[in-house]
């Protein structure tokens, strides 16, 4: 492609424009250092002027008062820092470039005019930095690079204006700090990206504007601080997220407008202060959360409007204060399948008000009265009554199940002797109760009436 194609092929652009070409002989090589050259001598602040670069070979050397960039079809990749700091280019056209498989570490970084960029469709990598710091990038379309498979880290931190990203469908890998500080990025839809199982550490961290995420069903982890200090995000729904099984550290903390979460059904780890912080959270219903294993330390900590928090079923570990200056909590509930015969819990009984339990285990509901004598008015005499009624338990059957609690080493004996001691009260209030039935019903003269039903009944 010489000089006058390469101006004809954008002759839409604007009439008068300066086309620099570089091709692969020595002459035209020479012709475009005097083209470029004199592009240089131009008055770089004329803004009105249009340099439009043809770049076909990778180790061309661009001018740096280029205003648009094309790539030609031979391109394979795209060096590194290829256009760093070039402050007139405006624009970058990748489409005719089908060789094209890699944007180099840099390439595009501190662009500060760059405005518009149409991505090549084979392109396989987006590399470290490559587009850091475009302050007026608004949009970057990315849904049909289908190759696309990794974008790197820092690729469009602080893209000021970015407000728009389609995530290509078969990216695997968001990399650390990819999007970060892009303070106008206001809507996340990865629910097409059916190959991606990463989000990297800090990749959304103080987007501020951030209010919408949609999350890849494919998506096994979200890195730690991935949406740090999105101030505007108030809904994260993970409940499509199939795949999903860690929350890593700090992984939402400070969102102060977060107040729904909906949780992945597969999780199986929250990280340490995954969402520390987050002051208009007011209810963790991780009930369902049938696999989850792991909350980790201060995952929940100043969570200052939390009230209600729902017991996950199968947790093993529970870090140090995972819910410290949660000032509000004060509703605890215990799934009846939680699998522990029922551990002592990370909550302060003087702030709870109620700390209460799903079904008719009673084996459970004793420990959790022993545990919470305070907190649990809903665990009344009546009720612990009633449920003994349904299932007659005995002496031995209690200390079997308190043997077998894993999360009862040195303390077994204790809470074994007060254990026993709540089933003989329920036992003998059981009996009273019976008692008195008998007693009313004989004052009454409904004793007989009772025999002869019962033997109806047997009939």
């Amino acid at each position: 492609m010489n000089a006058n194609n390469a101006n004809n092929a954008n002759d839409g652009i604007e009439p008068a424009a300066t086309v620099v070409n570089e091709a692969t002989s020595l002459s035209s090589s020479r012709r475009t250092t005097t083209a470029a050259e004199n592009a240089e001598s131009h008055d770089i602040s004329a803004d009105k002027e249009i340099v439009v670069f043809f770049y076909n070979i990778v180790y061309q050397t661009i001018p740096n008062n280029v205003t648009k960039l094309i790539t030609g079809k031979n391109l394979t990749h795209i060096k590194m820092r290829a256009c760093s700091g070039f402050d007139r280019l405006r624009e970058v056209d990748m489409s005719a470039s089908l060789a094209l498989k890699t944007i180099g570490e840099e390439a595009f970084e501190g662009c500060h005019a760059l405005s518009v960029v149409t991505c090549a469709p084979n392109v396989k990598t987006i590399g470290k930095g490559a587009f850091r710091e475009c302050t007026k990038l608004q949009a970057f379309d990315l849904s049909q690079a289908h190759a696309l498979e990794a974008i790197g880290k820092w690729a469009f931190a602080k893209c000021s204006a970015l407000f728009v990203v389609k995530c290509a469908p078969n990216v695997k890998t968001i990399g650390e700090y990819v999007f970060y500080g892009c303070t106008k990025l206001q809507d996340v839809d990865l629910s097409e990206a059916h190959a991606l199982e990463t989000i990297g550490e800090e990749a959304f961290g103080y987007c501020s504007a951030l209010s919408i995420i949609k999350c890849a069903p494919s998506l096994k982890t979200i890195g730690g601080g991935s949406f740090r200090k999105c101030t505007s995000l108030q809904n994260v729904d993970l409940s499509e997220a199939h795949a999903l099984e860690t929350i890593g550290m700090a992984a939402f903390a400070r969102c102060n407008t977060l107040s729904v979460v909906k949780w992945a059904p597969n999780l199986k780890i929250i990280g340490n202060g995954a969402f520390q912080e987050c002051t208009k959270l007011q209810d963790v219903d991780l009930s369902e959360a049938n696999a989850l294993e792991t909350i980790g330390m201060a995952a929940f900590a100043g969570c200052s409007a939390l009230s209600v928090v729902k017991w996950a079923p199968n947790l093993k570990t529970i870090g140090e204060s995972p819910f410290l200056d949660c000032t509000k909590l004060r509703d605890v509930m215990i799934p009846w399948s939680y699998h522990w015969f029922v551990r002592k819990l990370p909550f302060d009984e003087t702030k709870l008000q109620s700390v209460d339990m799903q079904g008719h285990d009673l084996k459970k509901a004793i420990r959790i009265k022993n545990l919470y004598p305070q907190a649990t008015p809903r665990l009344s005499m009546n009720r612990m009554v009633s449920m003994y009624a349904r299932s007659l338990l005995t002496s031995a059957q209690l200390e079997n199940a308190a043997r077998n609690d894993d999360s009862l080493t040195e303390v077994w004996a204790e809470a074994r002797v007060g254990d026993l001691r709540r089933l003989e009260e329920i036992q003998k209030a059981h009996a009273d109760s019976i008692f008195k039935l008998l007693h009313w019903s004989a004052g009454n003269g409904l004793v007989e009436n009772l025999v002869v039903n019962r033997k109806k009944r047997k009939r």
